[in-house]
């Protein structure tokens, strides 16, 4: 069964897993740390209440901090994707050959998976990556 999706295929459903599923699992890592390690992301600023300040109090130490944590999170969930598409390869070849090969010309099928989803799909991993990173000050 793997063999009847081509490259655009995989290419696609790749993008859609790791922008979705993939922000998901992020969320739920970044959230975990910050309970087991103890800090706020997004903070950075010694005594700023809008967690960054760094104009009067810069806190380059937690930055840099926070900058390794996030890339362990995204390598753990580039590999828990990766092992995910294995798993389950023969759902995922049927989902991405359904969802693109739907558009019989080849050229216009590679301008759709290569440059219409990731340019969608990275917009959107980016603003709601970026609503749950930003410090958000805890009420109370």
């Amino acid at each position: 069964v793997r063999d009847r999706a081509d490259e655009c295929a995989w290419y696609w459903v790749n993008i859609m897993v790791d922008t979705t599923f993939g922000v998901l699992v992020c969320y739920c890592l970044l959230k975990a740390t910050e309970r087991f390690l103890g800090y706020d992301t997004g903070h950075y600023g010694k005594k700023s209440e809008t967690g960054i300040d760094w104009e009067q109090s810069p806190d380059y130490r937690r930055w840099a901090e926070q900058i390794l944590v996030w890339c362990v999170i995204v390598m753990a969930m580039k590999a828990i994707v990766v092992v995910l598409l294995y798993v389950g390869a023969s759902f995922w070849v049927w989902l991405s050959v359904r969802a693109t090969h739907w558009i019989r010309d080849r050229q216009a099928r590679l301008v759709f998976v290569m440059v219409v989803t990731p340019t969608v799909m990275n917009m959107f991993q980016f603003c709601v990556t970026d609503s749950f990173l930003k410090y958000q000050r805890k009420n109370g």
